[in-house]
Parts: C-alpha cells; sequence; structure tokens
C-alpha cells in the first residue's frame, strides 16, 4: 500500500517503501535492521521494527500497521533507518495524510 487514503484507526495493511538515491532504487541487503519513525501531527515519533520486503537488494522496506499506530487524522511524516554494526542511515522524511474514519 502506498502513503495515499489512509484512514485514522486503520491497521493491519502493509507499507513498502522504495529507498532510493536520485530516482534509482539501492541495494541495502548489507543492512541487518529496519525502523520507521512515525512522527504524528502533533511532533510526537514513535519507533517501529520494520524489515525488508525480500532481501533488500531491491531497496524496498516493509512495515505491517498495527493497531493503534495511526491514531489521529491530518499531517503525517515517515522516515526510514537503516542500520548495521558499524553504519545508521535515515532518509529523507516522507509526508502523508490521514483522513478521518469513514462512519
Amino acid at each position: 500500500m502506498s502513503l495515499q487514503n489512509i484512514v485514522n484507526g486503520a491497521y493491519g495493511f502493509v507499507i513498502d517503501l522504495t529507498v532510493q538515491q536520485d530516482g534509482v532504487a539501492q541495494d541495502i541487503s548489507a543492512f541487518s535492521a529496519v525502523t520507521f519513525l512515525f512522527e504524528d501531527p502533533d511532533g510526537v515519533v514513535i519507533s517501529h521494527v520494520a524489515g525488508f520486503k525480500t532481501d533488500g537488494s531491491e531497496g524496498i522496506v516493509r512495515y505491517t500497521v498495527a493497531d493503534g499506530d495511526i491514531d489521529q487524522e491530518g499531517n503525517w511524516r515517515v522516515q526510514v533507518v537503516l542500520s548495521s554494526a558499524s553504519a545508521s542511515v535515515p532518509t529523507r522524511w516522507l509526508g502523508f495524510r490521514v483522513e478521518s474514519k469513514l462512519e
């Protein structure tokens, strides 16, 4: 799923993001850990353990949204942090909008 049409309170869906440099997907398989940082509209940042979609060679990282992760509507941001024993590499923040619940 992309970061479009996200509804407040939704969970159980998968977010796949591609780590790119100059528009080209990067081989990130050398990293041992993937973290998603979500910043809510109030500026609170929450960290979640994520992973690779496959082996990281295609540059795609994946996180399955849990109950309570998306708990308010408004403008959110997400950042991926790739880590290994010798490095920690953050991506740029990516903004997305969370809409109100459908009632």
